[in-house]
């Protein structure tokens, strides 16, 4: 039961930490998808959003459901910005946590489970797109090194990929 307790303790951290991460992300993802009229992207956001910070304070519910529907979470964001912005965009950095945290949440079996969810969305994705069932992305929308917008976006992204695997990991020595 121990393990159990720590498996809570990591997935709760991670969800607190992630909760001030994510709502700056989110109001930066909205402003770009706004602008660029992605009403897909505003839903889908905004689901996983308040999904987000519904488990985050729902601590009665299950926490098998809990963590399973916190790696979903995760996942569509990444599988939604990669479907986007394809290559250029955030998407295959937002999938890289599934995998570490499918293992510190669910054990080896879940970090095996959400390595091939992951990778199996990710190439999916991209089949899609090379057979144009998915637009791909003009050259307009994929991330641009001249465009400060596009750097904070990435910038938030990257801080709150790595704040959820370091939470997670500094579990372990605490």
């Amino acid at each position: 039961n121990t393990l159990m307790v720590f498996r809570e303790r990591v997935l709760q951290s991670i969800l607190l930490g992630m909760i001030a991460v994510a709502t700056v992300a989110y109001f930066g993802a909205m402003s770009v998808v706004f602008q660029r009229q992605i009403w897909a992207a505003v839903i889908i956001y905004t689901l996983c959003y308040v999904t987000l910070i519904t488990l985050t304070f729902w601590r009665n519910l299950n926490y098998y459901l809990r963590a399973i529907l916190f790696l979903i979470v995760l996942s569509v964001v990444a599988f939604t910005a990669l479907s986007q912005f394809g290559m250029s965009g955030i998407g295959r950095l937002l999938l890289i946590p599934v995998p570490i945290l499918g293992a510190l949440t669910l054990g080896l079996t879940g970090g095996i489970l959400t390595t091939l969810y992951a990778s199996l969305g990710h190439f999916i994705i991209g089949v899609l797109m090379v057979n144009g069932s998915i637009p791909a992305p003009s050259i307009q929308i994929q991330a641009n090194a001249a465009r400060i917008s596009d750097w904070n976006t990435s910038s938030l992204l990257f801080l709150l990929v790595t704040a959820m695997m370091i939470v997670g990991l500094n579990q372990l020595s605490s």
